[in-house]
């Protein structure tokens, strides 16, 4: 069986402790546009739009428990669950430069994974891996 997709993208949820540095880090740093939020009783999302995707940085009026730390790469594959974005571009080199230019951590540097894909990786101000891909085989 399968599923009549009615959005083609996958929209993610970012649940933080930290919202200033992380409403600023993909507003200002990454330049995402910023869609209209929803508040509702207890929790405060914030939309940032990627394609037909959607990141959502979701604030709780509570407190919570901050991320495990991800001091490293080598962390990624220590931890299970949702551990990293992957976001597609038609110029890495565009995007290595853009996150150079806002100060992002990077967490490592461009690697070909094939003669058609490259990538390279950053972290948000939580620890959040963000993968940036350029597939020369997707146009």
């Amino acid at each position: 069986m399968s599923f009549k997709l009615s959005k083609q993208a996958v929209d993610v949820g970012l649940v933080t402790a930290n919202p200033e540095p992380m409403l600023h880090f993909y507003r200002e740093k990454l330049g995402l546009e910023e869609a209209p939020g929803v508040t509702m009783p207890g929790v405060t999302t914030h939309k940032f739009v990627w394609g037909e995707s959607v990141i959502k940085i979701v604030v709780p009026d509570t407190d919570i428990k901050p991320p495990p730390v991800a001091d490293s790469i080598d962390s990624l594959f220590q931890i299970s669950g949702l551990r990293y974005l992957t976001l597609y571009v038609s110029s890495l080199d565009d995007a290595i430069q853009r996150c150079q230019d806002a100060g992002a951590t990077f967490a490592a540097p461009k690697t070909e994974i094939s003669p058609t894909v490259s990538v390279f990786v950053i972290q948000d101000p939580d620890g959040n891996f963000i993968e940036f891909k350029q597939d020369q085989t997707i146009s």
